[in-house]
């Protein structure tokens, strides 16, 4: 698993009660299944939901993608690296190449997820703000290049880290793989990976609540109800994303806060590190629930296409 401090903090070699890491790891399980039902139902309620664009569809659909990989590949594969060091009590035998390139396709993923997030932020702000220029941003050709920068950044995060630039991924004694800064440089790498982005989505939907709040009130024609229909379907989509964007950043605290302010916690305390790590598997699994939870939109299109599925199935 991977460490968000940003601290040369090396482990000490310790091994906790077989039950109790079982049982850490069948909470992340649970998270896991979770998660990948969660992210593969908002990709179905998003492609079959006709009252968006295909761009900001498009948007909403890479980042629960992007959640998909982590929840159902790169998490899990992570967690049973744990659980079978602990289980046979002996360090991972992993050599530094498949630390270096498992948790590079780790760390792009969860970049890019976190970026395209910002991508869907912007997206909102020209939607909503500056409405007249949405017809140019809201094509599916933008969306594509907006999700390519956002994989671009994680691509650039994870290749400048495993050349050993500013920061690298080190297989620790205790077989951890772990993200280790040496300079403010790869401090910085580490913010771009979910504080940065998180932080950026969440003033841009600040921006956007701010100037729908000072907006004047419309008056009550057919042509301005219409409009503000409209305006009021696309705040939906910034709310939640208002709302994934605090949620995202809330897991990836606790970890950081304890190794920041008490690295020596990370030394002694593994089962409370483990535990707490249980937040980034969170992450994944409840993002996607959010959306559910603010869009009745999503919400209505999951479950008429749920409903069509069962009157084919029937048919058959």
């Amino acid at each position: 698993m991977l460490n968000h401090t940003f601290q040369n903090v090396t482990p000490v070699l310790s091994f906790d009660d077989p039950a109790s890491v079982i049982w850490w790891f069948v909470a992340c399980f649970f998270l896991h299944v979770i998660g990948v039902v969660a992210n593969v139902a908002l990709m179905v309620a998003v492609w079959n939901d006709r009252t968006s664009h295909k761009g900001s569809r498009f948007l909403v659909s890479s980042m629960a993608f992007a959640n998909l990989l982590m929840a159902s590949f790169f998490m899990p594969s992570a967690n049973i690296e744990v659980l079978v060091r602990h289980l046979r009590q002996s360090a991972s035998t992993n050599h530094a190449k498949f630390c270096t390139f498992f948790y590079a396709g780790y760390y792009t993923t969860q970049t890019s997820a976190a970026w395209i997030e910002v991508a869907l932020a912007v997206n909102r702000l020209i939607a909503i703000v500056f409405p007249r220029h949405y017809d140019r941003f809201r094509s599916l050709k933008v969306s594509i290049e907006m999700v390519l920068a956002a994989v671009l950044i994680g691509v650039s995060v994870s290749f400048l880290t495993a050349g050993g630039i500013g920061a690298s991924y080190s297989t620790q004694p205790n077989g951890y793989c772990m993200f280790q800064n040496y300079n403010n440089l790869g401090a910085f790498l580490g913010m771009m990976v979910s504080f940065i982005p998180y932080g950026l989505a969440m003033l841009v939907a600040l921006a956007i609540f701010v100037s729908t709040c000072l907006r004047p009130r419309v008056s009550p024609l057919p042509l301005k109800v219409r409009h503000h229909r409209i305006m009021s379907r696309r705040m939906v989509v910034a709310q939640a994303m208002f709302a994934s964007s605090v949620w995202c950043l809330l897991c990836t605290l606790p970890v950081f806060v304890v190794g920041a302010l008490m690295p020596e916690l990370t030394t002694r305390e593994t089962s409370l590190i483990r535990w707490l790590k249980v937040s980034y598997t969170a992450e994944f699994a409840i993002d996607p629930l959010v959306f559910f939870a603010i869009s009745s939109t999503y919400r209505q299109a999951l479950m008429t296409t749920i409903r069509r599925w069962i009157r084919n199935g029937r048919s058959l």
